[in-house]
């Protein structure tokens, strides 16, 4: 009984001195006037966000309350939302070498290891280093062969679906490993792993670790909130708002990319855009940036377009592609790593020669 006691006793302790030290965390916690929904004490603002998965909306919400700036607390850690071009050139391209917060990188080691996306400083500096002239420009041409291999997997896949509603996130997955693996280690998926089944099962765990045209780009930006740590006091321009130093801001693309005053009608899916003369053709600096900007710029942003140009040109000329995912589920987007609708993409690819240019299948609400 006595040593029942004692176990007893030592836990409340431990649990009285943890309670104190979140407390003293929370009353340490940085101050600022940006503004943000109210926090709770120790607890910040998590139960704003207590409905998983966190999605665009959720965000969307607090921009319309609160403005182009926003703050909220998960504990004690400050979290600023900055979504206009200025501030977003200011932390990106503006700060000459940009930190990684231990809050957002410390989901992603168990996926990523200490690898390009999750590393800081020397370690951060030698892998950009060694991997930026893989991407460089002159480059690209060397890996058509690779790029035309994967759109053919990928139009094989949409003809065995026969016309039916298909979910291709996954498909487009294995498609881009098999791509990754033969352009850039020069080794072809089915050398190192014959069963095509296995290298399915290989896409499911990477869209599991993601999980944690320009115009698509635009509306659904690959990372949708670069994250960027402090580790100075940061005064953006126009609102002049200071960012205290050791807090997380969030880059949000997927706002920058909709504000109506750079995008008309932001919401519209507007290919015409970015043509000559369209309204995107002169826009403020730092107001589309698909990829981010400065130094943490995404290393690979020149080869994922060249890969989804042969893609999408090998496909559109072989089919006809008409929604299965209705506008509403695709806006369901998960903000984490990498922005995707919970719901996944689901198409239907009709071939072009079986199908009068004029049909749509009687399955499909356009």
């Amino acid at each position: 009984m006595g040593v029942l006691v004692a176990c007893c006793a030592a836990v409340g302790y431990a649990l009285v001195g943890l309670l104190a030290f979140c407390a003293w965390l929370w009353m340490n916690r940085p101050r600022t006037d940006i503004p943000g929904p109210h926090p709770l004490p120790l607890l910040g603002n998590v139960l704003y966000f207590r409905k998983l998965p966190v999605l665009l909306e959720h965000f969307r919400e607090l921009h319309r309350r609160y403005g182009d700036v926003f703050r909220f607390y998960a504990g004690p850690k400050l979290i600023v939302v900055v979504t206009r071009p200025e501030d977003a050139k200011r932390l990106l391209v503006g700060v000459k070498m940009r930190g990684r917060d231990t809050y957002a990188v410390t989901p992603l080691l168990p996926f990523t290891g200490n690898g390009l996306i999750t590393s800081r400083g020397n370690i951060w500096k030698e892998h950009r280093r060694l991997i930026e002239p893989t991407f460089h420009s002159e480059l690209m041409k060397d890996f058509m062969q690779q790029f035309n291999e994967g759109a053919e997997f990928v139009c094989k896949n949409l003809a065995a679906a026969a016309g039916t509603e298909y979910d291709i996130t996954r498909m487009l997955i294995h498609a881009t490993l098999a791509v990754v693996t033969a352009s850039i280690f020069g080794k072809k998926m089915d050398e190192i792993e014959p069963d095509v089944n296995k290298q399915a099962e290989v896409a499911d765990v990477f869209i599991e670790a993601l999980k944690l045209m320009q115009e698509t780009l635009r509306l659904y930006p690959a990372i949708p909130n670069p994250p960027v740590s402090t580790e100075e006091d940061i005064q953006l321009e126009g609102t002049g708002y200071v960012i205290p130093r050791d807090s997380l801001v969030l880059v949000s693309l997927i706002l920058l990319h909709r504000r109506p005053d750079n995008f008309p009608d932001p919401d519209k899916f507007d290919p015409g855009r970015f043509l000559e003369g369209g309204s995107a053709r002169s826009l403020p600096p730092g107001s589309y940036l698909p990829f981010g900007a400065g130094s943490r710029k995404c290393v690979g942003g020149r080869y994922a377009f060249l890969e989804m140009k042969t893609v999408l040109a090998a496909v559109l000329r072989r089919f006809r592609v008409f929604p299965g995912s209705s506008r509403e589920e695709l806006e369901q987007v998960e903000l984490s790593v990498s922005g995707s609708p919970v719901t996944g993409f689901r198409i239907i690819c009709i071939p072009r020669s079986d199908q009068p240019a004029n049909s749509v299948p009687h399955a499909v609400n356009t």
